[in-house]
């Protein structure tokens, strides 16, 4: 919560600056078991006056996921009119909208398409892919990070590459 709150503050982030903010969320499915979690992520969108949910596996049809949403829009609603309430932007009133992006078709997947779905959402235009194309999209992300200028940690020793 510290994290969250620190994020909302104005003089830090000055958020209402802002078109796109994507929220990233893991939600735990199953109560007893650690390992079940699905991400997905909610975006304010202030340019289009709406919150978006991107969602690589459900709609807001499914109970579990609105009840979520709703409870994380609390929250945001909640820090924007706290850090916010001198804003041009009143985002009680705001919708949440689905945006139809394309589905996984395993249970896996689902932090993969929440990464790829934040580097290319401009609120308007969705990154369209196949399943195909998710081992190949795995290789290009592994090879960019591991010989990121910044990455001083020794890879090909780690990996036994050498």
């Amino acid at each position: 919560m510290a994290a969250v709150t620190h994020a909302f503050q104005k003089d830090t982030n000055n958020l209402h600056h802002r078109q796109l903010i994507f929220f990233p969320i893991l939600q735990k499915l199953v109560h007893d078991d650690a390992h079940s979690g699905h991400y997905f992520m909610i975006v304010l969108n202030l340019r289009n006056e709406r919150f978006e949910l991107i969602d690589s596996l459900r709609t807001l049809g499914d109970p579990k996921l609105a009840e979520c949403c709703n409870k994380v829009l609390s929250g945001i609603k909640f820090l924007w009119n706290i850090y916010y309430d001198d804003s041009d932007y009143a985002i009680d009133d705001y919708e949440l909208v689905d945006i139809a992006v394309p589905k996984q078709t395993n249970i896996h997947d689902c932090g993969f398409h929440m990464l790829l779905h934040a580097q290319y959402w401009d609120g308007r235009y969705v990154y369209t892919f196949n399943e195909k194309d998710v081992s190949n999209i795995r290789k290009i992300w592994t090879y960019n990070w591991l010989n990121y200028e910044e990455n001083d940690a020794e890879w090909q020793n780690i990996l036994n590459l050498t």
